[in-house]
């Protein structure tokens, strides 16, 4: 056994006695901590109880003080409102603080949303009424915002025990324990609140799966342990061992509410683990030392140097030439051979500069003849395929990849469009103002020309993948627009439209400001015939037929295709010119009480007729104010209309009636909506409460807070809301609860086969049972028949709308019309009412 091997054995053995006591002091000061921890857990739960009771009883005084206040006995629920909510924000603690009447409906809410809600059903509100003294604390969840809270709740009598109402706080378990929690300063900690039935109230931690409030742990060992209280060790939900401590105050006993406070198990040995390891660190390190420097005695002679020559010659072996054996050098023959090998390494290296120099020099020199080579090739052939003025594929390149375009159309089947556009009027700017000013003038158009076809992209495309349409300049002021894949005629014109819309603007070349208009012609290629000049003639041929139609338009060289674009283009263009020329008229359709038989009130349609023609269908024009953004002003214009026809008829002694609108998605989104319909209402002196805004399904389907927001404050101002066309779009009960909806309208396809197609007959008594369970109001459209009204009265439908009662009527007939109306008429048995 050498020198080397026996000094290692000594090391070991140095270092295995005092790893030994190390470990068997950490294991009894593991034991000893978690004991402490474990203390320290119950006093940090007995803590959060303690402060939940402090909370409960703040509560307490709180209710005192607020049942002495005579604000709460105000008649106005308002008042009393906004004084409960400036008692919240002194309180944060609480989600909500309301007062009930005797009979459970709200009449005070610190939320002022103006909600309708009886909480005569909860039993904490039953306890409270029955109740003569004391406080009731139970856990609940909200119901309508489902989070879970602890209902303080106190009933104020008057000096005879008289209920006066019922003082109801919420305060919030989630927040609590969160708060909690935190307070706890305890790392990875949970804390958990449940109730004598095991359903979890609210939970709070850092790590480990939570325990979802509403979820039941009934029977489990936590539950056992929450019932019992003390402490315990258990298996969490994820495999992981914690340790729990429960605590309870009279508050929480009395609500039947029990929190438990838990941690996990490594946490509470981390402490003496680390010491543990630093003590092994300390130790490795001390064995580290001596074993350095029993190494260092049996290397320091002959050894160490000649390990000090072997590396530097194996370095220099493997090619590296900055190998070099440090001073200071031994005397002797090692030293002067450590000297020699440092010299000879040197040479070395000097000629290996040398060659790396030269060889540098060679390799740029032969990139800097590449790189040349390729620039001029890339010049060369942009030259050849760009247009030099405005960077856009030229008449060469175009060619090239129209004949691409029209290979791959013929192979998939899908057609391409070829745009053929020239700027009108062009050659008078370049005549009066100069070709410079021409040629700016061209590059501005070329940006705008590449912008409307990337936009144009999703528009004209049958597939995302498809190749990127493209725009070339073929010479002067003419411009191919290439699309491929195109989903469909209409898609093209979108974008020829776009285009138009698009140059429609001002463009500033030096001080001159210039407005101009392009003519596009538009053929289609399905893989015909035709070739690719011929292609090219047919977009030529279309373009030169818009500027015979007075420029600034499109057409197709299809008759077919361009009647449909023209037709198109001349509405919108038509539309765009009706408001400012009063083209636009309001029918009315009067709705009638089902039981009375008296007329409640009107729904105003919107109807068309351009000078001198005939009255056009809505199914044509709206859909084109919707896309262009044009329903918002003319919506405002029936809005106001509308209003001002009805406080005119009240002025002639009609009696009041209630007024429905339909609002569009366009301007249900329109941020300044809540502010058109205000100063509507303020003009024209019609009471908000006699409007009903009408909306559909997919409006509201996007539970967002915008769509809240926007009905609350309608709501708010006394406007009812209305669902139109109801069970035909994504039909959900949970809009009906969120939202303020006070009408459902059933649509008119379920109510046209009643009563004798089955189906429609169950759906539509499902709607009437639904809007009635909901405390809604149910309109039927489209009735016809008296067997559709006999089955809607069957059915106890609030109103109707439709042939039956009248078609819709002009402003100037609806009068007559009232007048020879009379309930007894429309209750007559020839109507079924």
């Amino acid at each position: 056994m050498n020198l080397r091997t026996r000094l290692l054995g000594l090391v070991l053995m140095a270092t295995l006695v005092p790893a030994l006591l190390l470990g068997w002091r950490s294991a009894v000061e593991t034991d000893e901590e978690i004991a402490a921890a474990v203390r320290s857990l119950s006093l940090a739960a007995r803590s959060v109880a303690a402060e939940l009771e402090h909370r409960v009883q703040g509560t307490a005084q709180l209710h005192y003080g607020l049942a002495h206040s005579r604000v709460l006995d105000d008649a106005d629920p308002k008042a009393c409102s906004a004084y409960l909510s400036e008692v919240r924000e002194a309180y944060p603690q609480y989600t909500g603080i309301l007062t009930a009447l005797p009979d459970g409906r709200l009449h005070c809410d610190s939320l002022q949303t103006g909600r309708t809600l009886n909480v005569a059903d909860r039993s904490y509100f039953q306890r409270a009424r029955s109740s003569t003294s004391g406080l009731v604390v139970e856990p609940a969840f909200g119901r309508l915002t489902g989070s879970s809270v602890l209902q303080i709740v106190h009933a104020a009598r008057d000096r005879r025990q008289t209920l006066r109402f019922v003082l109801v706080a919420s305060l919030n378990l989630h927040r609590f324990a969160e708060e909690s929690q935190r307070k706890a300063m305890l790392g990875d900690s949970e804390l958990l609140l449940v109730d004598d039935g095991g359903r979890v109230m609210a939970w709070a931690g850092t790590q480990g799966e939570p325990f979802t409030p509403g979820s039941s742990i009934s029977g489990s060992a936590l539950h056992e342990l929450a019932l019992k209280g003390g402490t315990g060790e258990l298996d969490g939900r994820d495999g992981q061992r914690r340790i729990w401590a429960a605590a309870e105050a009279p508050a929480l006993r009395t609500a039947g509410l029990r929190l438990l406070l838990g941690q996990h198990r490594e946490a509470l040995v981390a402490a003496p683990m680390q010491r543990l390891r630093q003590g092994l660190v300390t130790l490795a390190g001390a064995a580290l030392l001596l074993f350095a420097g029993v190494w260092s005695l049996a290397e320091w002679g002959i050894r160490r140097q000649v390990a000090r020559i072997t590396s530097m010659v194996n370095d220099l072996g493997a090619g590296d030439l900055q190998a070099r054996i440090a001073l200071p050098h031994p005397r002797g023959e090692l030293g002067e051979l450590m000297a020699v090998l440092n010299h000879t390494a040197d040479s070395l290296q000097q000629h290996r500069v040398s060659i790396d120099e030269l060889s540098q020099r060679l390799t740029e020199a032969h990139g800097r003849e590449i790189s040349e080579r390729q620039h001029n090739e890339e010049r060369l052939a942009r030259m050849a395929n760009f247009d030099s003025l405005t960077g856009l594929p030229n008449r060469t390149l175009f060619r090239d990849r129209l004949q691409h375009a029209m290979a791959h159309s013929r192979r998939s089947g899908q057609p391409c469009a070829l745009m053929f556009l020239d700027i009108d009027r062009f050659k008078n700017i370049n005549d009066s103002l100069g070709h410079d000013v021409g040629d700016r003038l061209l590059k501005q158009v070329s940006a705008v020309l590449a912008s409307c076809v990337r936009d144009a992209d999703s528009v004209g495309r049958r597939t995302t993948d498809a190749p990127a349409d493209e725009v070339f300049r073929l010479g002067g002021d003419e411009f191919m627009i290439l699309v491929e894949d195109v989903a469909s005629a209409d898609a093209v014109a979108a974008i020829a439209d776009r285009v138009l819309r698009a140059l429609d603007r001002r463009f500033d070349i030096e001080t001159h400001e210039l407005f101009i208009s392009a003519s596009i012609g538009i053929t289609l290629y399905t893989g015909d015939a035709v070739d690719l000049d011929g292609l090219v003639k047919q977009a030529d041929m279309a373009m030169y037929r818009s500027k015979d139609l007075g420029r600034d338009t499109y057409c197709f060289f299809d008759e077919k295709m361009n009647e449909a674009a023209s037709q198109r283009h001349q509405l919108e263009v038509a539309l765009r010119h009706a408001l400012d020329r009063d083209e636009f008229r309001l029918y009315y359709q009067p709705k009638a009480d089902l039981v009375s038989g008296r007329v409640t009130g009107v729904e105003a349609l919107l109807r068309w007729q351009p000078a001198g023609q005939p009255m056009v269908q809505p199914d044509r024009f709206i859909g084109i104010l919707e896309e262009t953004g044009l329903i918002v002003p003319v919506g405002l214009w029936v809005l106001r209309q509308a209003c001002g026809q009805l406080v005119a008829w009240q002025a002639l002694g009609m009696a009041p009636m209630s007024l429905a609108v339909n609002l569009s998605a366009r301007q249900f989104r329109h941020q300044d909506l809540v502010r058109q319909v205000a100063g509507v209402l303020a003009d024209t002196g019609f009471p908000p409460e006699r409007l009903e805004v009408e909306l559909t399904e997919s409006m509201l389907i996007d539970d967002s807070e915008a769509v809240l927001r926007i009905l609350s404050e309608l709501a708010a101002m006394g406007i009812r809301i209305a669902i139109d066309d109801f069970g035909t779009g994504q039909s959900s009960l949970h809009y009906l609860k969120r939202f303020n909806v006070d009408t459902l309208k059933i649509d008119r396809s379920f109510v046209r086969d009643t009563p004798e197609d089955a189906e429609d007959s169950a759906i539509a008594a499902a709607v009437i049972a639904l809007g009635h369970a909901l405390g809604l109001r149910v309109v039927a459209e489209g009735v016809e028949t008296e067997a559709q009204l006999g089955f809607l009265r069957s059915h106890a439908c609030d109103e109707l709308q439709g042939y039956l009662l009248s078609r819709p009527l002009a402003p100037e007939a609806f009068p007559a019309w009232l007048e020879a109306q009379c309930p007894a008429r429309v209750a007559s048995p020839a109507l079924s009412l």
